[in-house]
């Protein structure tokens, strides 16, 4: 037994050393994995220091770029590893990992491309796949309502147990054509002042011509003799009618002098027309003969009288304007006005208020399915689907409706009712005889 035991052939080597310290704790793959993971922790924070990239401070830290990691379930990060893992050792792990993020993130905010793709190839291996990420990360943003090809929004809010479908369009009013100015600055020429000499010679003309008689300016009663006489003379025609246009220039003349001297003392009082001032209107002055008919009045067409062509101005312009009916905000609710389905004022306050905090009453006309529960439930879920159709017109909204606390459900729901109790926690009364 001796010989046996002193032979080397049979007694052999040495026992080999285990392949890694932790080979008699019983969890060796774990510890191997936190051990190789901190050696790593260690060597990359020893670059960073030579980069002058450690220590940071507060408000670099605070700079760099935002990249939230997702690292691998209890029951994944097991198999990774190698073995079963409970709550302890998984969240010690995490720890470290969580290190090793921080300098990836610190490396990429320097720039230094080619030592973060090494400790993303490092991390990598604990994360979770970029589908699951990508659907993690969309998971707490909120998903917005689109518009259809009318410009309509179609919406679901929800209040303890009733629900409510809420279609908003936004309200189109026809607006009023431009019209062109009409009170254009007309250039007119002033007219040289008459001497009292050609005013007492002009006025003794006019006197002078009679007019004609109805009978004498028929044509069928004219005589053979007066054709001749016409026939006979153009010539004293021609002369006339030069005589009578120089007299109607002069006579427009000397009413243009006393309509700018009249024009003078008048003030207009009221934008929607000219009013002359009291003390400026004389006696006997009517509104409905100082503008009479084009066939009696002529001048009006010439621009001679400007206090009488202004007034036209005014009343045209008037005239001109097209009222327009703008549509009010229609809010229905099952088919029926808000008012009348809500009779309580404290149910249509709070159906309005998102419309009001968004400052947006009156623009939009609001269509409502409303089911389940009662009138607070209802009006809640009315609110919270117009609020969510608000935004989707409006995405600058979003601030001032989450502040409101209008975007998100209220998560308050019914108890339910307990069995040998009359309802979720209202017992039935004991009486005792």
């Amino acid at each position: 037994m001796k010989e046996i035991l002193l032979d080397p052939e049979i007694r052999g080597q040495s026992k080999l050393a285990p392949e890694s310290p932790s080979f008699y704790t019983g969890r060796a793959p774990y510890y191997d994995t936190v051990t190789s993971l901190q050696m790593a922790l260690g060597q990359i924070r020893a670059t960073l220091k030579t980069l002058q990239l450690l220590p940071l401070p507060s408000f670099a830290r605070a700079s760099l770029l935002p990249m939230p990691p997702l690292w691998k379930n209890l029951e994944e990060m097991s198999s990774e590893v190698g073995m079963k893992l409970n709550t302890t050792r998984y969240r010690r792990l995490l720890v470290v990992l969580n290190e090793l993020h921080e300098c990836l993130r610190i490396a990429t905010t320097a720039g230094h491309t080619e030592f973060a793709d090494m400790i993303e190839q490092v991390v990598a291996m604990f994360e979770r796949g970029e589908s699951q990420k990508e659907e993690y990360m969309s998971r707490g943003k909120r998903t917005i309502a689109e518009l259809d090809q009318f410009g309509r929004s179609y919406t679901l809010g929800r209040r303890k147990t009733s629900s409510a479908r809420v279609w908003i369009i936004p309200v189109q009013s026809a607006q009023p054509t431009p019209e062109p100015d009409v009170t254009q600055a007309t250039t007119t020429v002033s007219p040289e002042a008459i001497s009292e000499t050609e005013l007492h010679d002009l006025f003794s003309g006019l006197s002078s011509q009679e007019p004609l008689s109805p009978s004498e300016t028929d044509t069928n009663s004219f005589s053979p003799s007066m054709s001749s006489d016409f026939e006979e003379a153009p010539e004293a025609e021609e002369t006339g009618n030069t005589t009578q246009a120089s007299f109607r220039s002069s006579l427009d003349s000397l009413l243009q002098t006393s309509a700018d001297s009249y024009a003078s003392q008048a003030s207009l009082v009221d934008e929607d027309g000219p009013i002359l001032q009291n003390d400026s209107i004389p006696e006997g002055f009517d509104d409905s003969s100082s503008l009479p008919n084009d066939d009696h009045h002529p001048l009006i067409h010439d621009g001679s009288d400007t206090r009488i062509q202004t007034l036209q101005h005014s009343q045209r312009t008037n005239s001109n304007v097209k009222v327009v009916d703008v549509p009010a905000t229609t809010i229905l609710v099952n088919n029926l006005p808000l008012s009348q389905y809500f009779p309580k004022i404290v149910d249509r306050e709070r159906v309005v208020y998102p419309l009001k905090v968004a400052g947006v009453l009156g623009k939009f006309n609001v269509f409502t399915i409303a089911r389940g529960g009662g009138s607070t439930g209802q009006t809640g879920a009315i609110a919270h689907g117009i609020a969510k159709g608000l935004l989707a017109h409006d995405q600058e909204l979003l601030t001032v409706l989450r502040k409101a606390n209008l975007i998100k459900r209220d998560p308050r729901v019914v108890e339910r009712k307990k069995t040998g109790l009359a309802k979720a926690r209202k017992r039935y009364t004991w009486v005792k005889r």
